[in-house]
Formats: structure tokens, sequence, C-alpha cells
């Protein structure tokens, strides 16, 4: 609607050439523009949605335990979906290399506040 009229208003001479150029590419570069927004915005609610239903299931998870006394494997196996551990090597040029190890724990949500590997 807006390019039909826009051109309208050239046809009739009410807007000169390069006007007319301008604001068709400024009309379409804002098209874009609101496209890449409207893809970035459905990506981030999709997110949201994957972690509140991930927060639901650990939010009903949490709740079966919420009196236990003992940590079976049973529990852990429900919480954790892998574990990770591996050792890293100092790269230094000394001849006191140490070695360090890492335990990863990946659980079975997705978290605001960091992501799984």
């Amino acid at each position: 609607m807006v390019i039909s009229r826009l051109y309208e208003d050239y046809a009739l001479g009410e807007i000169s050439k390069e006007k007319y150029k301008k604001m068709t590419a400024d009309y379409e570069a804002e098209q874009e523009r609101l496209k890449l927004e409207i893809e970035t915005t459905e990506e981030w609610v999709e997110q949201r949605q994957a972690m509140g239903d991930d927060l639901d299931a650990f939010i009903a998870l949490t709740k079966k335990y919420v009196d236990v006394t003992e940590l079976t494997q049973t529990i852990v196996n429900e919480y954790i979906r892998k574990i990770i551990i591996y050792a890293l090597i100092s790269l230094a040029a000394s001849a006191d290399r140490r070695w360090r190890s890492s335990l990863i724990l990946l659980t079975r949500w997705r978290s605001p506040c960091w992501q799984n590997p």
C-alpha cells in the first residue's frame, strides 16, 4: 500500500525521481530490518517457552523429592543427564606441568543462567 501510494505520487509528479528512489529504498530497508527483528523475537519466544517447560518439569520433580533424606541412584539419574570428567594439561613450556581435572554435570533441564553444551 505504501509503495503504491509512493509510486502514485511519483507518477503524478508530486515527488521527484530521486526522492521516489530514496523513499523506496528506505522503505525496503525498513521492511528487511523488521523481518529480521520478527525472526529474532520469534526465536527468543521459543527459547523462553522451552525454558518454561523445562522449569515446570524441574519443579514437578523437585516436589516429588521434597522430603528425601537419602540421595539414591534413581534420584541422581532423574536430575543429571550426563557427567563428564576430563583432565587438562597445562600448555606452559616449563617442566612443572600440572594436571587439572574438570567435572561437568549436564542436567536434564536448560537453565536461563547457562546453556548446556
